[in-house]
């Protein structure tokens, strides 16, 4: 118990920071996605593509790669990469699964966490300049309030943005023996692992800042050899490129074909610019799909920023004492990301202004292409900006007593109303969840292993008939409650041989060869081909189904029941 008080009296910054950041989380109107034993709420738009992903895991035996999914848009099969389902969370979970009921899901509570991990690393970074619990939980609640986590709370996989403040909080504590460098070393290391289990953006990212932490640790702090950091600083990324491989990131998928490179920029005004974010600011112009380079500070960020920038004038003597040698090896990755954020024509408030297309032509498609949202690379810069807001406040008006926690209190207050979070409640929809009751599926056995939708839908690669999303998704869930295979569905990335299966297997069933083993779900005017073919046929559910099994079995009894009624 002394431990325990210990323990929460030395991390208390952080622990009030991180339960501000949950808090508002919870407030948004997603708390109803938190409880790990209801699926309903997430089974709709990309919540369902994460969740679909690891329930269709759960079913799957040993594969190399370890990500593999071969139930899902099968035959050619799918990761958990690509349907963006937390590779590290899916390897944990699974093997628990025989103890865990048929409908639990981890994307509501990861998403919880992330706002927790926003707060709580905030905190931790301004706790390298003052050690005060107060200015730490209020630093670290100002940089959780950041919208743009609030705007990828559609994309799980995208939340653990707070991540990208731990390499700051590293570069700013100085190393005072070679056994903290090493564990600030080990640290970044981890730091670029665990971000290639969660999300390629992300592991990118910390690659990229990370990075320069050895070389601070040689150069600077001295307590590091050169030969050591030089290791490190190439083990990060072959560190990442191995773990892809396991998780089957490397399997052929290309992404969704919507725009090209460049349309996914970030806008030179997006730390201005608050879309439907802001309660007083008005949205801007910006290009159709800029969304993704989203980075608006909000009012009480920017206002922290102007104060950090007069407080820089004002005390520019003790301005001098803080830690530039260490944070400024950021600024070479910072350009650089930021670069790539802008894409070939930056532009200001929608319109281009800046032609770097002649650059980025020289750019092998083959590295930037899998990276075609490149305006999320803004946010190591957004996440750079609210700390070096804080932290200067902080640590430049420290010797004020209150001064600094009354200056990031009025922030918080300022940033409280701005923002507002009702494009996140628009979000929560009503899960579009149908479960399938009709009593002729009790009849379906273990003879039938596979659920088809002729023709296959996958979203953006196949299918002419239009994407049926709400379909898809019961039908999805249908299939992974039965143990059954389902061959389409909605993901990040798919490859060329899965169009290739799309046609071949509509084909065939066109021409009525049905494989024994499928329950065969089709558009009603595709059903009398195949009832001449010798099909048992009916509508169940509101779904037309076919059957044509080797031998007569319950379910196809079932369906010529059906039809009769």
């Amino acid at each position: 118990m002394r431990t325990l008080r210990a323990f929460i009296v030395q991390q208390l910054g952080p622990i009030l920071a991180g339960a501000a950041g949950g808090l508002w989380f919870l407030t948004s109107g997603a708390g109803g996605m938190v409880n790990p034993f209801v699926v309903d709420r997430l089974l709709v738009d990309d919540w369902s593509t994460h969740t679909l992903g690891w329930l269709f895991f759960r079913n799957e035996g040993l594969h190399w790669p370890l990500g593999r999914i071969e139930g899902l848009l099968y035959p050619v099969g799918t990761t958990v990469g690509y349907t963006d389902s937390i590779p590290w969370l899916t390897l944990l979970f699974r093997p628990l699964s025989f103890l865990l009921p048929v409908d639990f899901q981890f994307i509501g509570p990861f998403l919880f966490g992330s706002f927790v991990l926003a707060g709580a690393a905030g905190a931790w970074v301004v706790r390298a300049v003052s050690p005060r619990a107060i200015d730490q939980a209020l630093g670290g609640t100002l940089i959780a309030l950041l919208p743009a986590l609030l705007f990828r709370v559609g994309h799980p996989s995208l939340c653990a943005q707070g991540l990208l403040l731990l390499p700051i909080g590293i570069l700013l504590r100085r190393a005072e023996t070679a056994a903290q460098a090493r564990k600030m070393t080990l640290a970044a290391l981890a730091l670029c692992a665990l971000a290639a289990g969660l999300h390629p953006y992300l592991a990118v990212m910390l690659v990229a800042t990370c990075s320069v932490i050895p070389a601070k640790l040689a150069v600077v702090d001295r307590q590091l050899s050169k030969k050591v950091a030089a290791g490190v600083t190439v083990a990060m990324p072959v560190t990442v490129l191995l773990l892809f491989t396991a998780l089957g990131y490397f399997i052929g998928g290309t992404e969704r074909q919507l725009g090209t490179f460049g349309d996914y920029s970030a806008d030179l005004m997006t730390f201005i610019n608050p879309m439907n974010y802001s309660r007083w600011i008005s949205a801007k112009p910006q290009g159709g799909y800029q969304y993704e380079g989203f980075a608006y500070l909000g009012v009480g960020l920017l206002a922290a920023m102007a104060l950090a920038v007069v407080s820089l004038a004002v005390r520019h003597r003790e301005a001098r004492a803080l830690p530039w040698r260490r944070v400024v090896w950021l600024v070479p990755l910072l350009i650089a990301t930021t670069v790539f954020a802008l894409g070939p024509t930056w532009t200001v408030f929608g319109a281009g202004k800046v032609g770097l297309q002649g650059f980025y032509a020289r750019l092998s498609p083959e590295l930037i292409g899998p990276f075609r949202s490149s305006g999320r690379f803004i946010w190591p810069l957004m996440f750079t900006v609210a700390a070096f807001a804080v932290v200067t406040i902080v640590r430049l008006w420290r010797p004020f007593a209150w001064l600094p926690a009354a200056v990031l209190a009025a922030c918080i207050a300022l940033q409280l109303g701005d923002v507002t979070r009702a494009p996140v409640g628009d979000r929560l929809k009503r899960g579009e969840l149908v479960r399938y009751k009709d009593a002729a599926w009790s009849q379906l056995d273990a003879h039938y292993r596979h659920l088809s939708m002729i023709p296959p839908e996958i979203f953006s690669f196949c299918g002419n008939r239009g994407f049926r999303h709400p379909t898809i998704i019961a039908l999805s869930y249908h299939a992974y409650v039965h143990h059954l295979t389902f061959n389409s569905g909605y993901v990040a990335r798919a490859g060329k041989a899965q169009m290739t299966a799309c046609t071949q297997e509509e084909s065939a069933v066109m021409r009525g060869q049905l494989d024994p083993d499928t329950v065969y779900v089709l558009w009603p005017d595709l059903v009398p081909p195949l009832v001449q073919a010798g099909a048992s046929c009916a509508t169940v559910d509101g779904l037309p189904l076919c059957v044509k099994p080797s031998t007569d079995d319950a379910f196809a009894r079932a369906l010529r029941a059906v039809a009769t009624r």
